[in-house]
């Protein structure tokens, strides 16, 4: 027998399962599914959706320096952490990271120095970026 739903006067039935309801229990019952799955996908919408609007994705301590390594040491600062990270390519490059927190008194800067390498140890690319330690901060649009 096919699953097909025949309607005799007011009834509806299911012809594999033997079962017959009223077509306004049907409709009912067919509603009651239609809306509990609207009403979890326009929770599930709704909570995500809310807690994008509400996330600050734009604050950030470390607002970016002109000073260099030397300006910072001739400053006074000292250097107070240092940490070296390799990456190396399956095409042979070789990728270098290095973290310098240096601090004077209440004043700390972070200093990143990128470089990338060839297999022969010749620097293809490097930056460095110092930034200085800052309450959170909202950047706006092109600053």
């Amino acid at each position: 027998m096919s699953n097909r739903k025949i309607f005799i006067k007011k009834y509806v039935c299911n012809a594999s399962f033997f079962t017959c309801k009223t077509t306004t229990e049907y409709c009912l019952s067919f509603m009651r599914g239609l809306l509990g799955t609207f009403v979890c996908i326009f929770l599930i919408i709704f909570i995500f959706y809310n807690t994008s609007i509400f996330a600050e994705v734009d604050t950030d301590q470390w607002q970016d320096s002109n000073l260099t390594y030397k300006d910072l040491i001739d400053q006074g600062f000292e250097v107070k952490a240092y940490d070296i990270n390799t990456i190396t390519t399956d095409v042979g490059l070789i990728l270098v990271f290095f973290v310098t927190v240096l601090q004077k008194e209440k004043e700390v800067y972070e200093c990143q120095e990128y470089q990338t390498f060839d297999g022969n140890m010749k620097t293809l690319d490097m930056s460095v970026v110092c930034r200085e330690l800052t309450q959170p901060y909202k950047r706006g649009v092109d600053t």
